[in-house]
């Protein structure tokens, strides 16, 4: 070690077997689905399923210039972020990122994704945020 001296001691431990010798660290515990909206279920699978509290349906203008309305889905899916994913809202400026996430978790993509988010009712588009926070979450804390 650069600068150790003797009497420097340095103690490894593997985090995993000794979290509860280590001040501070909770250990981490599977995804429970606590901190969910009451709307939400976590699936086996990691993703999460948000039953809608209010019927939305997005709007468009189709190919012939007519407005066409849609409704959306009673459910949402939404699964878990890869490190793409939060490549991708790194990118994003100011409240597109979370947007950003939306689209993605629900593999809506960057047309549809928009439109759904802006239709659902403030209630459930609420809840799709606490959800994207729930997958961005860190799984052990730290601190003193």
């Amino acid at each position: 070690m650069i600068g150790a001296s003797d009497d420097d001691l340095v103690v490894i431990l593997d985090a995993d077997e000794h979290a509860d010798e280590l001040p501070g660290v909770e250990e981490a515990k599977p995804a429970s689905g606590a901190g969910l909206p009451e709307n939400a279920k976590l699936n086996e699978d990691g993703s999460v399923t948000l039953t809608l509290s209010r019927k939305a349906a997005i709007k468009y203008k189709g190919g012939d210039g007519t407005i066409v309305e849609k409704p959306v889905d009673d459910v949402l899916v939404f699964n878990r972020l890869t490190g793409g994913d939060l490549r991708a809202m790194m990118s994003a400026t100011g409240p597109n990122a979370n947007l950003t996430l939306f689209n993605r978790s629900t593999k809506l993509g960057e047309a549809k994704g928009p439109l759904t988010f802006d239709a659902l009712d403030a209630q459930d588009a609420s809840a799709a945020l606490a959800i994207i926070g729930f997958f961005t979450s860190a799984g052990r804390r730290t601190g003193r």
